[in-house]
């Protein structure tokens, strides 16, 4: 993908996730912006992009994005593309930490086909969401197996954010989708857009009810909420080589690009 396309995915991402997991944007003045959020710490949503300099002058824009850092709380984390060759920080700095994640792109006119007609599913269009979806968030994101598929462990933070979810920026919609199976609440996900864009978010399963398919008809839900909503290009972000990007690319999804959380 190129440099504006990617730039464009990395601020819409940003935008439609202001009031929920990031609290604002701090444009410095070396040019780069900061995400961040006031109630989680982690890395995820706290990051400097947009970071464009010469090698000579790298280390001040570094210095000045380190003393922004210090002056909130938060790591000095800067957030880049891995194939960029114009800005190869990792052989001018010293990492502490790095992390990878992958972003997926769907831009199919129409949605998946939904695979299990037993899953009946509820679309809420309030921004927040109810009680039921937040249950299902709290078992499918938080305790679980070590060993279990999808994501477990996060902190009660997440549980925060998603709750008092009030996009700040104008044109920004929410829709959260919940899946039942004999009446019991199993799966959810949300989708944030602002036409052209969506972002596909909060796809979980209750652990005891994965690997049926749940997965793949909440996900079809919000992609054809987004579609109708007149959203051309859908995205998500994900582990490079997981189960997850498995099962998307079987949905339709394509490899859109990497993006590295740099700890410095």
């Amino acid at each position: 993908m190129n440099k504006s396309v990617i730039d464009q995915l990395l601020d819409t991402h940003v935008t439609l996730q202001l009031g929920t997991y990031f609290d604002r944007i701090t444009e410095l003045k070396c040019g780069a912006k900061f995400a961040s959020s006031d109630t989680i710490k982690d890395f995820y949503w706290n990051y400097a992009y947009n970071i464009e300099a010469s090698p000579d002058n790298l280390p001040n824009v570094i210095n000045e994005i380190r003393n922004f850092c210090d002056s909130i709380s938060r790591a000095c984390v800067l957030y880049t593309i891995k194939q960029e060759a114009s800005l190869n920080i990792l052989d001018t700095l010293a990492i502490k930490d790095s992390e990878e994640e992958l972003w997926m792109i769907y831009d199919s006119p129409s949605a998946p086909e939904i695979k299990n007609n037993d899953l009946k599913i509820t679309t809420i269009t309030n921004s927040q969401p109810s009680g039921d979806v937040l249950d299902v968030f709290k078992d499918a994101y938080g305790s679980g197996p070590v060993d279990a598929p999808g994501y477990t462990g996060l902190p009660d933070e997440y549980i925060d954010a998603i709750e008092k979810c009030m996009p700040k920026k104008e044109g920004v919609k929410v829709a959260h989708f919940i899946g039942k199976l004999q009446d019991r609440n199993v799966s959810i996900s949300s989708v944030f857009y602002r036409p052209p864009y969506a972002g596909l978010y909060n796809v979980g399963t209750i652990h005891d009810a994965r690997r049926i398919g749940c997965a793949w008809d909440i996900s079809t839900a919000a992609i054809n909420h987004a579609i109708e909503a007149q959203c051309s290009t859908i995205f998500l972000q994900t582990q490079e080589g997981s189960e997850v990007e498995a099962l998307y690319k079987k949905m339709g999804f394509r490899r859109g690009f990497v993006g590295s959380f740099l700890t410095i």
